[in-house]
């Protein structure tokens, strides 16, 4: 029976089902959650309302918690086991020096601990410098690790730089997966004519986000089938394009609001505030928050100027809800256009307010449900497929 082992720094939407895909084939799974010391409890996917001491690991053993119930079963028969230590954030700054002394000497013994298990192999997932020290660690002890990353530039709107963790790892000659094909061109385009040993697995949907339950959202006060824009609050997703969108949409005749929610800050957000086609909801969403403001949309829009992958299309196809979104490469990969969402040319206001405008046309809207059902359905085995290409390329 095969024992592998999975690390994560945050990305816990695609790394539970890829978990659960690995426990359904028959290994033994222990997942390491890295944590910070002031993280309140809700994490990408799933709750656990406890907290790990700093510099301390701690073994989990109640998964009566939204996201982790479909983990129980299996923590029951003894083939799942999940740990979470705390650490400081290490950052490359000199008044910081004590803590970040302090904090590699935790993961160097973290690294060690992981070593005496010898596992068959370990997946560590993480756009940090934490978890790419505990990648280089492994690495120096003689395990078979695999770091996975999200972000292969400092800035992926620019392309001219890379991203200081990725540059660790392959400069300690870690081995790399990257989730999309973006994330691909992004690393040979700064590379040149280097080539890096890298695999590019995508994921499928966040399933974990299935286990919450429906609940209320007191300042949405009963409104429901909206055009809901979600997540952290930046400016290259795009809220003033929206804006000017909605300028042109003839929102009253169609008797329906603009939702905008989550923490974050753009400079329309003042004008948002004022219009009452809009309702904001501008603070820290919680994952029943989530789930139940795209629960109650019509549609889900992503104006995005610039994305190299994202959660938005697995976590919103969990609830059968398209997507109206730009044509960067994050949603070109994952939407087909009139089947599971409208995809429009950024940075285009009168495209994206067409666009909203035909998703409440009935037949087109109801025809992309179902595709969407459809996708969900194939979910699992998705994973299952996935999980099978690490097991092909890295598992001996």
């Amino acid at each position: 029976m095969r024992h592998i082992a999975i690390i994560t720094k945050a990305f816990e939407g695609s790394t539970m089902p890829l978990i659960e895909a690995f426990l359904k084939k028959g290994y033994v799974v222990d997942y390491y959650q890295m944590t910070l010391r002031y993280t309140q409890g809700v994490y990408e996917s799933f709750d656990l309302p406890i907290k790990t001491r700093l510099y301390t690991t701690k073994e989990i053993i109640d998964f009566h918690h939204p996201g982790l119930q479909r983990f129980n079963q299996f923590a029951m028969k003894g083939t799942f086991r999940m740990f979470q230590f705390s650490n400081f954030i290490i950052v490359d700054s000199w008044k910081r020096m004590p803590l970040n002394i302090a904090s590699k000497c935790f993961l160097k013994k973290v690294a060690r601990i992981i070593a005496t298990h010898e596992y068959d192999w370990v997946n560590v997932v993480g756009n940090d410098m934490n978890s790419a020290i505990i990648s280089v660690l492994l690495k120096k002890n003689h395990v078979n690790v695999l770091h996975s990353i999200h972000e292969v530039c400092r800035n992926h709107l620019t392309r001219s730089q890379m991203h200081p963790v990725c540059s660790y790892l392959l400069q300690n000659d870690i081995m790399l997966n990257l989730f999309s094909k973006k994330s691909e061109d992004d690393l040979l385009h700064l590379l040149k004519d280097e080539r890096p040993v890298y695999s590019v697995i995508p994921f499928s949907l966040f399933t974990g986000y299935q286990e919450f339950p429906v609940s209320e959202i007191s300042e949405l006060k009963g409104e429901d089938d909206y055009v809901l824009f979600y997540g952290y609050i930046v400016d290259y997703k795009g809220l003033d394009i929206l804006y000017e969108a909605s300028r042109l949409l003839k929102l009253g005749e169609l008797r329906k609001k603009i939702v905008v929610a989550g923490f974050g800050k753009a400079d329309c957000l003042d004008v948002i505030s004022r219009d009452e086609n809009f309702i904001l909801i501008n603070r820290f969403l919680n994952n029943h928050e989530i789930t139940n403001l795209i629960r109650r949309c019509h549609v889900v829009v992503c104006p995005y100027r610039s994305s190299s992958q994202t959660g938005i299309t697995q976590t919103v196809f969990n609830f059968r809800k398209p997507i109206v979104a730009t044509r960067v490469p994050a949603f070109t990969s994952t939407i087909e256009n009139r089947k599971t969402g409208l995809l429009v040319d950024i940075e285009d206001a009168e495209q994206l307010a067409d666009a909203i405008h035909k998703s409440y046309e009935g037949q087109l809207y109801s025809e992309m449900c179902d595709n969407i059902s459809r996708l969900l359905t194939r979910s699992a085995q998705d994973w299952i497929d996935i999980s099978r290409q690490y097991e092909i390329r890295y598992i001996h």
